[in-house]
């Protein structure tokens, strides 16, 4: 399976560094090896299923969607968000430095695994997906982002 790799490096106050390499398959854009092996009580989808959710919990255990959010949950869950820190997305073809507050940075990571979790009031997302390393900046990615669904949309 060809798959697509980006890597969150965060640097952040007291020279602690968080490393997220999330990866998704090239073809469906779906997530992969996100998941932790031992979830916690509240990714059960009868924990707090969304009202509008359309997933049956006899099928489907946990939210796909917050299971994928676990990982930067532990991660990130003692640090101040308004912190200031220092953000690299690293892609194949390129690799973006930014000097950001922890907040804005994870904010753009939670997009990105929001947008790829297998939710399925977030699959119109993916196509964005491509265009979600960083924070949006003179907003490059929001026109990108608009142009990517469109062209799902029309020739989906």
């Amino acid at each position: 399976m060809e798959t697509i790799s980006i890597q969150y490096c965060f640097r952040l106050t007291g020279d602690k560094e968080e490393v997220f390499c999330v990866t998704s398959d090239a073809h469906h854009l779906d997530l992969v090896n996100n998941i932790p092996e031992v979830l916690p009580q509240w990714t059960s989808l009868e924990y707090c299923q969304c009202p509008n959710s359309t997933l049956d919990a006899d099928i489907h255990a946990y939210c796909p969607l917050i299971v994928h959010l676990v990982n930067l949950v532990d991660r990130f869950k003692n640090i101040i968000l308004y912190d200031e820190s220092y953000m690299d997305v690293v892609t194949e073809e390129r690799r973006i430095y930014q000097r950001t507050t922890a907040q804005r940075g994870i904010s753009s990571l939670m997009g990105l695994i929001i947008a790829t979790s297998g939710c399925p009031h977030t699959v119109f997302f993916k196509p964005m997906s491509s265009v979600s390393l960083t924070t949006c900046q003179s907003g490059r990615n929001h026109i990108q982002g608009c142009i990517y669904v469109f062209i799902s949309a029309v020739f989906s």
